[in-house]
C-alpha cells in the first residue's frame, strides 16, 4: 500500500482538495434531505389532523342515529376522493360498522402511528390513525383512517439518487481533476525546479497562469452542480406543492361533505318539527337522558329546567298513564324488544298531548347500554278519532232514530189503513148493495191500495238506505213471475192504447232460486214507468240468460218504449228518490220507483242503466245474478183469486179467539169478520188483560197486537208460554212493523204465525186453518157476463156529445177537480151512459192524462 506521504506534495494537494469536496457534498445531501424530510413530515401531518377532525365531526350524528347510509356515503366519498387510502368505522364493542379501502390486506389489529415521522421511520407505506368519536362527552365508535405516505419516499429516493449521482459525478470530475492538476502540477513544479535550477524563472508566471485556469474549470464544475441541485430542489417544491393542492382539494371535498351534513341534518330538524317527531336517547349506566331540540319544544319546557333523567321524564307523564308507560319499557328492557305506546303528557300549565313513543335498546351481553327511541305529538289524530267516534255515534242514534221513526210511521199508517181496507172489503160484500154504493167502496178501496203502495214504496227506500234489505232468495217460477207482470201491466198499456210485447230468449230459464218480490217491485216499476211515460207505439221487454259456473244465471233485461224521452241532463238524476221529470205532466205517485228498482238490482249483484233520445223513446237495461233451480223444487201455488170464506163446515165445535189489540177499528174489523163465520170472539185492550182472559177465557187462538199499552204483545206472549197450558194455544202476530227483523223478534218471543197490516180477509183464515186445522165453507160465485161489457171510449165518441159538457169537462180534468169531474160525468149519462161509464172507470182510476189526451184528439180531429 502506497503512504500518502510518499507521494509528490501536488499529489497530496490534490488528495487533501478531494476529500474537502467529498466532505461538502455529503454535508449538503445530509442535511438537505433532512431538511425536506422535515417539512414534508409537518405538513402531513398538519393534513392528517384536519382530516381527523373533519371525519370525526361529520361521523358523530348520523353514528348516534345509527344511520349507516349517510356514514358509508361520508366514508366513501372521502376514500375515492384520493385524499385517504383506506377507513375503517369500529362501534362501541369494536365491530366494523362501515369499512372503505384501497388497501384490502390492512391489518385491523395494526397500531396507529403518533406523527408521519414515525411511520417514516418505521418504513410504513401509509400514516395510520384511531380517533374516538365522542358526542356530549360519550363515546359512540372509533374511526380509523390511514394516509398514504409513498410520495414522502418517492420523494426522498429521488433527491438522494439525484444527489448521489451528482456526487458521484461530481467526485469523479473532481478525482480526475484533481490528479491531472496534481500530474500537471507536479510536471510544472518539476519544470519550474528544472528550470530554476537551468536559470528560466521568467516562464513561472504563465505556468501558475494554466494552474489558475484549471482552478477556474472546476469551480465553474462546482457550479454547475450547484445549480443542478437547484433545480432538483424546485422539482421536489414543486411536487410538494402538488401534493399540498391535492390534499386542499381533499380538505374542500371534506368540507362540502360537512356542509351537505349540515344542510341535512337542519333539514331533518325541519321535518322533525313538521311531523312533531322528537328524538331521545338514554345512557342507561349513568341514567343520562339526551333529547332532540323537536323533543324539548315537544314537552315546552327549556333544557335548563330539565334534570334529564328517566324519572324526570316519568314526572311529566299523564298520572293515570305513568305505570302502563314504565311497564311497557320495562318489559322492553326485559325481553330484549323494542316497544310501541301511546300515552298522555301533562304540560307545565296543565293541557294535556296524546303521543305516540317507539324505542329499541341496544345490549352488551344481558346489559342495556343505551335506549334510543322517538316521540311524536298525535294529539291532532286523537282529537279526529275522538270527532269521529262522536260522529259515528251521532249516526249511530240517528240510524235507531230513523229505524223508529220508520216502525212507529208504519204502525201508524198502516193500522188506520188496515181498518179503512178492511171495513170496505166487508162492505163490498154485503150482497144489498146498490151498485153506485159499490162503485163508491171500490173507488174507495182502491184509493186505499194505491195509497198502501206509496207507503210501501217510502219504506222499501227508507229500508234500504238504512242497510236493512236483504235479498230473501227461494225457489221459484220465473216464467209465472213474468206472466204475472206482464199480465198486469197489459191491462194499463191497453186502457192506453199501447201494445206490451214479450221478447224472451229460447234458453231463458224459467226456474230459479233468487228474492221473487224484489224481482218483481223491478219489473213492475221499470215496465209501469214506460207504459206511463208513452203516449202512442208501445212497450217490449226483452229477456236473455247468460250461464255461469257454480250454478250462477246472469239474467239481463231490456225494457224499451216509444214514448217522450229523456233529456241527457236527467238521466242520472230519474234514479235519485223522490225525483221526477220536472217537464212531464204526470206527476203522480212518489218517484221512487226507479231508486227501488236500482237499489234492488244493485243488491242482487248487477246494474241498470238508460239510454234515451227526446221525443223517440228511452231503453232501460238491467242485469241480475241468481241461482239456477229444478222444476221439482218449485213449490206449487194456487193462482186463482182466493174464495170468500162464508163459515165453518163443522159450525158445531166452539172455537173461541182471542183478539188482543188497542186500537178499536182493528177489533172492530176482526170480530165483523170472524164472529159473522161461527167463531166465539172475545177482545183485550193490553196486554195484562189478554194474559187475564187467557187464563179465564182458555182460547184456542189469539191474535196478537205488538204494540199495546201497559203490556205489549211480546211481553204478553212471553208471560203466557209460562203459564198452564200456554204451549197450547196458538198465537198468531199482527204489525204494521215492515222489517224482517221484527218477524225474527216476535217469533222467538212464542208466537206461531206473523201477519201484517193492513191484511186481506183471506190471509186471516188461511192463518187460522193452518194452525187450527179448520174447514171453512165458500161462498159459490159466478161471472158476471156484463161486468166487463162497455163500450170502449174513443175520440169520435167524446166528439158526439154536446159541445158545453165537453167544455166543462175539460175545464175540469185541466185542474184536476175530482168532484167537478164526477158531476160532468153524471151530466153526460144522460146523453150517452156507456161514454159516461167509460169515463167514470177513467176518474175513479184518477186517469185525467188519459181523459186529456182523448179531448185533444177529438179537437185535432175535428174538421
Amino acid at each position: 500500500m502506497v503512504n500518502p506521504r510518499h507521494l509528490p506534495v501536488a499529489y497530496r494537494f490534490a488528495l487533501s482538495a478531494l476529500l474537502v469536496v467529498l466532505l461538502a457534498l455529503l454535508f449538503l445531501v445530509y442535511f438537505g434531505v433532512h431538511a425536506l424530510y422535515q417539512q414534508m413530515g409537518a405538513q402531513a401531518d398538519k393534513e392528517a389532523a384536519r382530516l381527523n377532525r373533519l371525519f370525526t365531526q361529520a361521523l358523530a350524528e348520523p353514528l348516534v342515529r345509527r344511520d349507516y347510509n349517510q356514514l358509508t356515503d361520508i366514508i366513501r366519498t372521502g376514500v375515492h376522493q384520493g385524499a385517504i387510502s383506506h377507513a375503517e368505522l369500529f362501534g362501541v364493542k369494536g365491530q366494523t360498522l362501515v369499512r372503505e379501502s384501497h388497501e384490502p390486506g390492512l391489518d385491523a389489529g395494526r397500531p396507529p402511528h403518533v406523527s408521519v415521522m414515525q411511520a417514516i421511520a418505521e418504513e410504513s407505506p401509509y400514516y395510520l390513525t384511531r380517533t374516538p368519536i365522542l358526542l356530549r362527552a360519550i363515546p359512540y365508535g372509533t374511526l380509523e383512517f390511514a394516509i398514504p405516505i409513498g410520495y414522502i419516499y418517492t420523494a426522498r429516493n429521488a433527491l438522494v439518487t439525484r444527489f448521489l449521482l451528482t456526487g458521484a459525478v461530481v467526485f469523479v470530475l473532481s478525482l480526475s481533476v484533481f490528479v491531472l492538476l496534481g500530474h500537471l502540477f507536479d510536471r510544472k513544479l518539476r519544470g519550474i525546479a528544472d528550470q530554476i535550477e537551468g536559470g528560466h524563472l521568467q516562464r513561472r508566471s504563465d505556468e501558475f497562469s494554466h494552474l489558475a485556469d484549471s482552478f477556474n474549470a472546476l469551480v465553474e464544475k462546482q457550479r454547475r452542480d450547484q445549480e443542478a441541485l437547484r433545480r432538483a430542489r424546485d422539482e421536489l417544491e414543486q411536487r410538494v406543492a402538488e401534493r399540498t393542492a391535492e390534499l386542499a382539494r381533499a380538505k374542500n371535498a371534506a368540507e362540502a361533505v360537512s356542509g351537505a351534513l349540515t344542510v341535512s341534518e337542519r333539514r331533518l330538524q325541519e321535518s322533525q318539527r313538521i311531523a312533531h317527531l322528537g328524538q331521545w336517547e338514554l345512557d342507561i349506566q349513568n341514567d343520562r337522558l339526551h333529547w332532540s331540540d323537536e323533543t324539548y319544544r315537544l314537552f315546552e319546557i327549556d333544557r335548563e329546567h330539565f334534570a334529564a333523567s328517566y324519572e324526570d321524564f316519568l314526572a311529566l307523564v299523564h298520572p293515570e298513564d305513568r305505570a302502563a308507560v314504565n311497564l311497557a319499557y320495562s318489559d322492553s328492557l326485559a325481553n330484549k324488544t323494542p316497544y310501541e305506546i301511546i300515552h298522555r303528557l301533562r304540560m307545565p300549565d296543565g293541557r294535556v298531548k296524546f303521543v305516540r313513543e317507539q324505542c329499541r335498546t341496544e345490549f352488551d351481553g344481558d346489559t342495556p347500554l343505551h335506549s334510543i327511541g322517538t316521540i311524536q305529538d298525535i294529539t291532532m289524530l286523537k282529537e279526529k278519532e275522538l270527532e269521529l267516534e262522536l260522529a259515528r255515534k251521532s249516526a249511530e242514534r240517528a240510524s235507531r232514530a230513523k229505524s223508529l221513526f220508520l216502525a212507529n210511521m208504519s204502525h201508524e199508517l198502516r193500522t188506520p189503513l188496515n181498518a179503512v181496507l178492511g171495513f170496505s172489503e166487508l162492505m163490498r160484500l154485503d150482497g144489498d148493495l146498490k151498485p153506485e154504493q159499490k162503485s163508491n167502496l171500490d173507488i174507495i178501496n182502491r184509493s186505499g191500495h194505491h195509497l198502501l203502495q206509496l207507503i210501501n214504496d217510502v219504506l222499501d227506500m227508507s229500508k234500504v238506505e238504512a242497510g236493512k234489505t236483504q235479498l230473501e232468495p227461494e225457489e221459484l217460477d220465473l216464467g209465472a213471475l213474468i206472466r204475472d207482470v206482464t199480465d198486469m201491466v197489459r191491462v194499463r198499456a191497453e186502457k192506453k192504447g199501447l201494445q206490451l210485447l214479450l221478447d224472451q230468449a229460447s234458453d231463458f230459464p224459467r226456474f230459479i232460486r233468487g228474492d221473487g218480490p224484489k224481482i218483481r217491485q223491478i219489473l213492475i216499476n221499470l215496465l209501469g214507468n214506460s207504459v206511463k211515460f208513452t203516449d202512442q207505439g208501445g212497450v217490449t221487454l226483452r229477456l236473455k240468460s247468460i250461464h255461469q259456473d257454480a250454478g250462477w244465471v246472469t239474467l239481463h233485461g231490456e225494457v224499451q218504449d216509444t214514448g217522450r224521452g229523456i233529456q241527457p241532463e236527467d238521466r242520472e238524476r230519474i234514479f235519485q228518490p223522490f225525483e221526477q221529470l220536472s217537464d212531464s205532466p204526470d206527476q203522480k205517485g212518489t218517484g221512487l220507483g226507479l231508486a227501488i228498482a236500482r237499489q234492488f238490482v244493485e243488491l242482487m249483484g248487477g246494474e241498470i242503466s238508460v239510454a234515451s233520445q227526446p221525443d223517440k223513446g228511452s231503453t232501460f237495461y238491467f242485469s241480475i245474478r241468481v241461482e239456477s233451480s229444478r222444476p221439482d223444487q218449485i213449490h206449487p201455488t194456487d193462482e186463482q183469486e182466493p174464495r170468500r170464506v162464508i163459515g165453518l163446515r163443522d159450525p158445531s165445535h166452539q172455537w173461541r179467539i182471542l183478539i188482543a189489540d188497542d186500537q178499536l177499528e182493528n177489533q172492530l174489523l176482526l170480530r165483523q169478520l170472524l164472529k159473522p163465520r161461527g167463531f166465539q170472539v172475545r177482545i183485550a185492550e193490553d196486554g195484562i188483560e189478554t194474559v187475564q182472559l187467557f187464563q179465564q177465557w182458555h182460547p184456542h187462538l189469539i191474535w196478537m197486537d205488538r204494540r199495546m199499552p201497559r203490556m205489549d204483545g211480546l211481553a204478553a206472549t212471553r208471560k203466557i208460554r209460562e203459564l198452564p197450558g200456554g204451549d197450547q194455544v196458538k198465537i198468531a202476530a199482527l204489525t204494521a212493523s215492515v222489517f224482517k227483523e221484527d218477524k225474527e223478534m216476535v217469533m222467538e218471543a212464542g208466537c206461531d204465525d206473523f201477519v201484517r197490516k193492513p191484511f186481506r180477509p183471506h190471509e186471516i183464515f188461511d192463518c187460522m186453518a193452518r194452525h187450527l186445522d179448520l174447514d171453512y165453507l165458500y161462498e159459490e160465485t159466478t161471472v158476471d157476463e156484463s161486468a166487463g161489457s162497455t163500450t170502449s171510449l174513443t175520440p169520435e165518441a167524446l166528439a158526439a156529445l154536446p159541445a158545453p159538457l165537453l167544455e166543462e169537462l175539460e175545464r175540469a180534468v185541466t185542474v184536476l177537480d175530482v168532484e167537478q169531474t164526477q158531476t160532468v160525468v153524471k151530466r153526460i149519462a144522460a146523453a150517452s151512459p156507456d161514454t159516461a161509464a167509460s169515463l167514470g172507470r177513467l176518474v175513479e182510476e184518477l186517469n185525467f192524462q188519459a181523459i186529456k189526451s182523448l179531448l185533444e184528439s177529438r179537437t185535432a180531429n175535428t174538421p
